[in-house]
């Protein structure tokens, strides 16, 4: 389990003998490398027998199909929500950067998003350090690529909610519910 969740053998043996509770953290490794599922692991319940991600009895060909599938299901998330995840993310960090500075705290919320950023990196890499840019920012190559990037993403991400949009628009359901009225349309989903 170890090897598994990147963490210290001694760190698995004390939550194993509950000398240490178990983290969101390392319950979160622990159902992505086995399929357990994550509600099972947070309950701590150690009567209630193992469940699967499904909530069906755990068992050792659910952990064989994990590893076998881990591969695939990566390059899987990767080609389809890595760039809709970096454009939400984007945007929640401009977000949080113009209330900061509304609120004169535009330096502690920088060096938080920072600290959070630096643990992801050492956490999942890649090891190289970027530069922390020196201000006026908007003049620095790394923001200026950073900006293309997302422009280039959240462009991409509005094409594919409309192509949602059309398709929804065409089901019965939606005729149905736009016919109903305004509070019974069903929503795009966010993705």
């Amino acid at each position: 389990m170890a090897g598994l969740t990147k963490r210290h053998w001694r760190t698995i043996q004390s939550v194993e003998l509950r000398k240490l509770p178990l983290s969101e953290i390392l319950a979160r490794r622990i159902a992505a490398e086995t399929d357990v599922q994550l509600r099972w692991l947070l309950d701590n319940d150690l009567y209630a027998p193992i469940v699967n991600y499904a909530g069906r009895p755990y068992t050792r060909r659910d952990f064989e199909h994990k590893q076998a599938t881990k591969r695939f299901g990566d390059n899987e998330f990767a080609r389809t929500t890595t760039g809709d995840c970096a454009a939400i993310f984007y945007s929640q960090i401009r977000a949080i950067l113009t209330s900061a500075t509304k609120n004169g705290l535009a330096w502690v919320a920088t060096w938080k998003i920072e600290k959070l950023l630096e643990d992801c990196r050492y956490e999942f890499g890649p090891k190289k350090l970027f530069e922390r840019p020196a201000a006026p920012l908007l003049k620095d190559p790394q923001v200026i690529e950073g900006i293309a990037l997302m422009k280039k993403y959240i462009g991409e991400h509005t094409a594919r909610m409309r192509r949602v949009e059309k398709v929804l628009k065409r089901s019965p359901e939606y005729t149905r519910s736009v016919a109903e009225g305004p509070q019974n349309r069903r929503r795009v989903p966010a993705v």
